[in-house]
């Protein structure tokens, strides 16, 4: 009972520290491209920084099924651990970029790993009120995450922004020994590596290609290059995978579940949430014509929102069949999201306000909902790394999204503000300067031409679902 407790509290540090520098670390790199002055190399940096958050998830899926999820969980907090205190020394900015790369690859494989974990470790009767615990951590790192680096930063320097995941994921593994040996798989698993070689090489010439299209050109060679990379890795993988008695992914495994529909749909959910994370903040900047202020009429209630989405999850799934829920949740979120992307300007701030606190719940309920039934529907060797699957596609469609936003404010840093390089940004956020003034009015064309983007998501995941209402297996 001891080292259950203990090992409780080791998921949600880690739950915290895992989702906190998610979202912090590309804060940390934009303040430490300002402070060398590279802010030409800003895109690059979040570049890496999203590679590195995507490419990993398949293996770690793999090697958690092979190993045992111990392994991963604990190699991953050191290696977070270790990167972030290397990092805080960087002389460069392409160490930061480099470092950045690597916090994503080892941060990311924790998140997908925490609910199965707690899954796996409580009785039936202790999950009834877990996501009270994991709905208030998940809100907690959301808003207080970016806000403490934030300061940290301001007050101390950009190296506290990486600096502060050592101490978390230190803790965190002290919890968790006593139970690491209660964490081994059930039986040998066996997986083809060269083929998520293949894979996870595709994988990266795929992001790395949608991060840089713009700056190569659609018609230049290496375009043209990386493309024929990506679709010959991936051609050749699916053979493999088709032919070959050792697979990597092993996707037929979960043929008689909806497991690969609900891992799919986890790129809707991806979308959805990085938009609304992004862009919340750019929305109430803009609004009140102030950084700190804009955060309380749109970040904070979308937080608060999915917090309270989160934790409302399992006791609404109790009375609702899964599907209906979908449904239900998809209508939400579209009504609400037609809204904010066609009338936002029309309305005061507190309906502002409610209106991204109520987005927030309809997303919030998404996670929680689509992880627990696919640790339930996958098959007991693939209960603690099916979850790795599903969150690689929420990656995906939130690398999507923040591809065209990042393309987006480097665009409005370097155009729209010619000498930004020579400012500091300080000056940049002073109010009624005239650079101030300048942002806020390019940020209004900025949220108007990607605000209709997530209308365009709501459509495809309701064609979605409806393709899985009439020719895919009931939920």
């Amino acid at each position: 009972m001891k080292h259950k407790k203990r090992a409780f509290y080791s998921l949600i540090i880690c739950m915290y520290i895992a989702i906190a520098s998610q979202i912090s670390t590309g804060i940390t790199i934009v303040y430490a491209a300002f402070s060398f002055e590279q802010l030409q190399s800003l895109a690059n940096g979040l570049s890496l920084f999203l590679i590195g958050t995507v490419i990993g998830l398949p293996f770690y899926s793999r090697i958690i099924d092979q190993k045992g999820s111990s392994l991963v969980y604990t190699l991953s907090l050191t290696a977070l651990a270790t990167s972030s205190l290397l990092i805080s020394f960087a002389p460069s900015f392409g160490w930061v970029e480099l470092g950045g790369f690597f916090i994503g690859l080892f941060g990311t494989a924790l998140i997908p790993m925490i609910p199965p974990l707690l899954f796996t470790i409580l009785t039936p009767e202790e999950r009834k009120n877990i996501s009270i615990y994991t709905g208030s951590t998940l809100g907690f790192a959301i808003i207080a995450g970016p806000i403490i680096v934030s300061l940290l930063i301001y007050y101390v320097g950009w190296q506290a922004g990486f600096l502060l995941n050592i101490p978390f994921a230190l803790l965190a593994l002290f919890f968790i020994q006593p139970y690491v040996k209660q964490l081994k798989p059930s039986h040998k698993v066996v997986f083809d590596i060269p083929s998520g070689i293949l894979f996870t090489f595709s994988i990266t010439c795929f992001t790395y290609g949608i991060r840089h299209i713009q700056d190569w050109g659609s018609n230049s060679v290496i375009t043209y290059i990386v493309t024929g990379l990506f679709i010959t890795s991936l051609i050749i993988f699916f053979i493999r995978e088709r032919y070959f008695t050792k697979r990597f992914l092993s996707l037929h495994e979960f043929k008689k579940t909806n497991v690969l529909f609900l891992i799919v749909f986890f790129f809707f959910a991806g979308s959805f949430i990085y938009f609304y994370i992004t862009f919340s903040a750019l929305f109430g900047i803009y609004v009140t014509q102030h950084p700190w202020s804009g955060l309380f009429i749109s970040t904070l209630p979308f937080a608060i929102g999915m917090t309270i989405g989160n934790i409302a999850t399992p006791y609404i799934l109790r009375k609702t069949k899964l599907a209906t829920f979908l449904l239900v949740n998809w209508l939400a979120i579209t009504i609400l999201t037609t809204i904010n992307a066609l009338w936002w300007d029309s309305f005061p701030i507190f309906i502002l306000a409610t209106l991204f606190f109520l987005i927030g719940i309809s997303i919030g309920t998404l996670p929680p909902a689509v992880n627990g039934s696919i640790v339930q529907l996958s098959p007991n060797h693939r209960k603690i790394g099916a979850p790795s699957l599903a969150y690689f596609t929420f990656k995906l469609g939130g690398v999507l999204l923040l591809s065209l936003v990042s393309y987006a404010l480097v665009f409005w840093f370097t155009n729209e503000i010619p000498s930004l390089n020579g400012i500091s940004l300080h000056q940049l956020l002073m109010p009624h300067s005239a650079v101030n003034l300048a942002a806020y009015t390019s940020l209004q064309k900025l949220y108007n031409s990607l605000s209709l983007y997530a209308i365009f998501v709501t459509i495809l995941l309701g064609a979605y679902l409806a393709i899985q209402r009439y020719y895919y297996k009931r939920i």
